[in-house]
């Protein structure tokens, strides 16, 4: 079969003009149509800024950015060195990426980087900004999609299975009020035993042991992947004799020591409201006389940040709405730990810090 040949205005039965006042007529003949224009110029404006999210995000998830950091390159180039299999779908992501002003196409064939959102995510210093949008482009879109099923009443999605590398990552966009709280921390005593719960990748337990040469640490992660990339991390610090990386809380070497410090980052969540009390006792349990605890969590409020992460949460196989700062302190106190001081770690937003001693 083939396709219809297309038809110049002189040979169309419908002039242009008469099909475009048709529809101008169809419009006008609309009620509220004031108000369909406004919302279709918003609706259309946030679908653009939702496909440009998705490109950062897969440019950065692939290493497309990183190599275009360096140099301009070929799709061909792309391909070999990103381990990419589709080079015509590398070229039509190109193409959608440039028209969302991302890259750009060089008279040679080549690309190349454009825009300050592409340079900033590019850059090397930028883990926690990658993985920001990294952990919302697989955790909080895969459980949006389904949300809608949740109000009906379906059960918690299992969101965070495909995603839990993404939201260590992810994590690390707190990493500028956090790294410097660590730092003023161990100016008011500095520990020789240190214990990170959820460690993630390490980071802040690494962090410790720089700030603090004569320290030991051990770090708790109960994703394998994630704690393979901890202790992959600390060989690469050069800190492995120093850091160890256990898998499980109740790990012999955990009930063999006491802490001088122990830190807890963004793991509340994780912990179920009826076992939060017994996880703050066994956290207590492990300190030493006079050792101190670090909590860090954004906390339940009426902040958008707060309800979002409430709701998202909720809909999250695994997950737990974030915990208030009355309920945490209750828990910390009937551990039998003394609170010292809990404050907000950025402006404006509900991620706290609270530290406490035994």
């Amino acid at each position: 079969m083939t396709a219809p040949a297309l038809l110049s205005a002189s040979d169309s039965p419908i002039p242009p003009a008469r099909l475009w006042w048709a529809t101008t007529r169809r419009w006008l003949a609309r009620p509220n149509r004031l108000l369909r224009l406004r919302a279709e110029i918003s609706l259309t404006q946030d679908i653009q800024r939702l496909h440009a999210f998705h490109i950062l995000a897969t440019a950065a998830e692939t290493g497309l950015l990183r190599i275009l950091a360096s140099g301009p390159a070929t799709p061909g180039h792309l391909v070999r060195v990103l381990n990419l299999d589709d080079t015509e779908l590398l070229k039509r992501f190109l193409k959608l990426a440039a028209s969302h002003r991302v890259v750009r196409r060089k008279r040679n064939g080549e690309w190349v980087l454009r825009g300050h959102r592409a340079r900033a995510l590019a850059k090397a210093g930028e883990e926690g900004l990658r993985g920001r949008i990294e952990e919302v482009h697989r955790l909080d879109t895969a459980a949006w999609s389904g949300m809608a099923d949740h109000l009906r009443g379906r059960s918690p999605g299992p969101y965070l299975d495909s995603a839990s590398l993404a939201v260590a990552r992810g994590s690390r966009s707190v990493d500028d009020a956090v790294l410097p709280l660590l730092s003023l921390l161990m100016n008011g005593g500095k520990p020789t035993r240190i214990l990170d719960v959820g460690c993630g990748d390490a980071r802040y337990l690494l962090e410790l042991l720089s700030l603090v040469p004569e320290a030991n640490g051990v770090g708790v992660e109960y994703d394998p992947g994630v704690s393979a990339l901890a202790r992959e991390r600390a060989l690469a610090c050069h800190a492995g004799d120093r850091a160890r990386i256990l898998d499980a809380m109740a790990d012999p070497v955990l009930a063999e020591a006491e802490f001088d410090f122990v830190l807890a980052v963004q793991i509340l969540y994780y912990i179920p409201p009826g076992k939060r009390l017994d996880f703050m006792r066994w956290l207590a349990a492990n300190l030493s006389p006079g050792g101190r605890l670090l909590l860090v969590w954004l906390a339940a409020g009426d902040s958008p940040v707060s309800v979002h992460y409430d709701l998202l949460f909720r809909v999250t196989r695994g997950l737990e709405p974030p915990p208030s700062i009355e309920s945490v302190t209750t828990d910390i106190e009937s551990a039998g730990l003394r609170v010292l001081r809990c404050l907000p770690l950025m402006p404006g937003q509900p991620l706290m810090a609270m530290v406490a001693q035994r």
